[in-house]
């Protein structure tokens, strides 16, 4: 901790020593109607030809001398404005109002000329709900996690499957926060669709390289989810209707203006079309999801702002009313920033988790299922702005408590009234400080270094095993004590050189730490996965991540040309062993095999952001390997999320001003698969014989979306469009999974069996708004 505080202290020292003759122009951007802030928007001064952009809470610094100065205000979708500030005395504040452009201009002209909004986009990518709205969707659903694997480094797992694959990392390797809350199972209807509502999400980012200091507990990356804040001013309502789901969100502005709620829930109906069905046996079955979300902000001064949000949703799923599954999330949090000064702005959070599970067989036991996860977390983060275009700093630390529950098995039955396998908890605290500054005219350096400690806590029962891994010994930890402690440094460095203002070069360091791990047997992701914290077995898995970059962006042709190119090496790598058997085991780290990865590959984007005709191609040439001395002879194999390809175009034309088409076309190698290498017989019973690890690819995987998007003429108070979308237009049979079936004729023979499941599927959406 001492050694934090002294860098942080010759940070602040360094910094203060070089911002003596210079006067600070500062301030807050925000939407004019609804408030909120606007985070990367651009700050230009035309006289001096540099800029800085605003951070994620819409605060932006400028050092300058004294003098006159022409400065201009942007932001995509937003009117420009332009200001004449008289810089005469030692700080000036000023607040500025963008106002949303009407839907029926032409065409969006974007100055994105300062080179800090550069080095944010640099180090990972986002979106907004207004830059996906003409995009082509699954059902009429717009899902923002959909429209982010259209870019580069970022996959999901094939139709149907809930992980995100960032950069050959697994998918519990992705830190999701929804406005700082962790989200354990981010999708509904086993992976069709996000949970996160697009009506009440005001941003969605992820940082996937050089990711900065405040972040960390995961290996891969960290998708950030930030809802929208409501309109202070009014009180209105918006929703959809489509073909499987309807939306509503209603806007309730708190008094004298001070702060807004706003709710949303969504709901599918697919249910109700089974009901519609003759056979009898389909119209029992049960298949929807719902969920509700809600943020709000309140403004008691001109310098604290409270926020809340929060997000419940759960899936349900019956079949032949024999088998059933239900899960779902909770997620909240509580925030309050505190504005010291303009340059000291304080951050303190509170949030809570949960995520469940219950999978329930409805015969003559009635057997129930049941596991789940709850997080509590407390976070604090200090920003200054201490020489404001050159230097900044940031530090501060968190505690976070975890409870995991395994599972238990309930039965209906007095002589076999199930059992429950122990519960484990953790304890992970941290500290981090991080600095950006300008050494010189053409480089900034970010660096920074954050300490992680994690304590494995009691009450448990440790379990150690023989070399048959029969249980050899069990060892009772009391409530509280600490049984096992692990902790580590976590450096942070990037720099970033331009030499003339279209080009930008950078390189990145990156080492991340991750105490919890997802147990999985299925290559298709399940909500029913088990999640285990590090113990005396399972140790925490490590990431040390490099990358060099380069990105070019054009304002005369409105082009970003973006090249990267990455390593990293994976310690700790946790998987199961051949023939595992992990579903409600007692003694899961029996069935464990601990290895190490590597990841390396390129990424490349080419976007065009405006006029008339935009869109970008992405594709990502990469390889992904694992390695554990008890698979597969210690040898080096591809990983499940292993793709070699990974290309996507997405294109959109706005062919009127109320008349826009899109389309998105994607393509990527199958994933790896252990296929059998044999068989043999045991009591009768065949039984197949597994060698080479992931030796196997599914056929590979490509899929035409088509959209078509209407947007009436503008109202004072009311705006509504409708969307056509046409999902994988050739009806590609893309595979979801591969099953080895018996052969009828030759019971010594084994079928693959392929198993897909989308064909084309139109949908059509309204979308509305008072």
């Amino acid at each position: 901790m001492s050694n934090i505080l002294t860098i942080a202290c010759f940070f602040v020292l360094i910094a203060r020593l070089s911002a003596q003759d210079f006067q600070v122009l500062s301030g807050q951007i925000v939407d004019a109607k609804t408030q909120e802030p606007i985070p990367f928007a651009n700050i230009w001064l035309d006289k001096l030809q540099k800029g800085v952009s605003s951070d994620i809470e819409g605060m932006y610094h400028l050092e300058l001398v004294k003098g006159e100065y022409s400065v201009q205000y942007s932001y995509v979708g937003y009117a420009t404005i332009e200001q004449l500030i008289k810089i005469d005395t030692s700080h000036q504040v000023l607040n500025i109002q963008l106002e949303l452009l009407s839907n029926e201009v032409d065409e969006i002209v974007v100055e994105a000329k300062d080179d800090l909004s550069k080095e944010a986009s640099s180090i990972g990518t986002s979106f907004s709900a207004a830059e996906i709205k003409n995009l082509p969707s699954l059902m009429g659903e717009k899902d923002m996690l959909k429209i982010a694997t259209l870019t580069n480094g970022i996959s999901m797992a094939n139709d149907g499957g809930t992980g995100l694959f960032i950069r050959g990392g697994n998918s519990d390797q992705n830190l999701v926060l929804f406005d700082e809350a962790t989200v354990y199972s981010p999708s509904h209807a086993l992976g069709f669709f996000s949970i996160f509502n697009t009506d009440i999400v005001s941003l969605m980012s992820f940082w996937y390289s050089g990711l900065p200091s405040q972040y960390g507990g995961r290996a891969s990356a960290i998708l950030q989810v930030d809802p929208k804040r409501g309109e202070s001013d009014q009180f209105g309502f918006s929703g959809s209707l489509g073909l499987i789901t309807a939306k509503l969100a209603i806007n309730i502005p708190l008094p004298k203006k001070k702060g807004a709620l706003l709710i949303s829930g969504r709901r599918s109906y697919l249910d109700l079309y089974l009901k519609m069905l003759k056979d009898e046996e389909l119209r029992n079955n049960e298949v929807y999801f719902y969920d509700l979300t809600l943020a709000g902000y309140y403004q008691p001064s001109s310098k604290d702002v409270l926020k809340i949000s929060g997000y419940y949703g759960r899936d349900r799923v019956l079949f032949f009313e024999n088998f059933g599954i239900d899960w779902g999330n909770l997620a909240a949090t509580l925030q309050w920033n505190h504005l010291f000064n303009d340059q000291f702005l304080s951050k303190t959070m509170l949030t809570y988790s949960n995520f469940d599970y219950k999978i329930e067989r409805f015969n003559k036991s009635n057997t129930r299922i049941a596991a789940g996860l709850q997080e509590g977390q407390f976070k604090q983060e200090f920003h200054y702005q201490i020489a404001p275009d050159k230097y900044e700093l940031k530090f501060g630390g968190g505690v976070l408590f975890r409870r995991f529950e395994p599972g238990k098995l309930i039965k209906n039955s007095d002589t076999n009234p199930g059992f429950t396998i122990a519960a484990k908890q953790a304890l992970e605290s941290n500290v981090f400080v991080s600095s950006r500054m300008q050494i010189q005219p053409k480089f900034n350096l970010r660096i920074g270094l954050r300490y992680n400690l994690f304590n494995a806590l009691g009450p448990t029962d440790y379990y150690t095993f023989d070399e048959y891994l029969e249980v050899e010994d069990t060892i009772a930890y009391k409530a509280g004590k600490v049984y096992q402690t692990y902790h580590g440094l976590a450096p942070r460095v990037g720099l970033w050189y331009q030499p003339t203002e279209e080009h930008n070069v950078y390189g990145m360091y990156s080492r991340l730490y991750q105490y919890v791990h997802l147990v999985s047997s299925a290559t298709v992701g399940l909500p029913t996965d088990l999640w285990l914290p590090s113990s005396q077995s399972v140790r925490p898995q490590i990431t040390d991540e490099w990358s060099l970059g380069y990105k070019f962006m054009s304002d005369k042709w409105g082009l970003e040309l973006k090249t990267e190119l990455y390593f990293k090496l994976l310690q700790n790598q946790v998987d199961y062993k051949n023939g595992a058997n992990i579903f409600l085991n007692p003694y899961i780290e029996s069935q464990l095999v601990y290895g190490k990865g590597r990841v390396y590959g390129v990424d490349f984007l080419l976007k065009k952001a405006q006029g008339k005709f935009t869109g970008w191609l992405a594709y990502t040439l990469a390889k992904t390997e694992r390695s554990f001395p008890k698979i597969y002879e210690g040898k080096w194999f591809p990983a499940t999320q292993d793709r070699t390809h990974d290309l996507s175009i997405v294109l959109q034309y706005k062919i009127h001003p109320r008349w826009t088409i899109a389309t998105t076309w994607t393509y990527r190698t199958g994933d790896a698969v252990t296929y059998p290498s044999g068989s043999y017989k045991i009591d009768g019973h065949r039984v197949l014989l597994f060698s080479e690890r992931n030796g196997h690819r599914i056929p590979d995987y490509h899929r035409w979306d088509i959209g078509l998007t209407y947007d009436f003429k503008l109202k004072k108070r009311f705006q509504s469009d409708f969307n056509l979308s046409i999902y994988n237009v050739y009806a590609r049979r893309n595979t979801f999974m591969v099953l080895f079936e018996e052969n009828k004729n030759n019971p010594n023979q084994f079928d693959a069996v392929r198993y897909s499941l989308t064909t084309i599927i139109p949908s059509l959406t309204w979308n509305f708004k008072f």
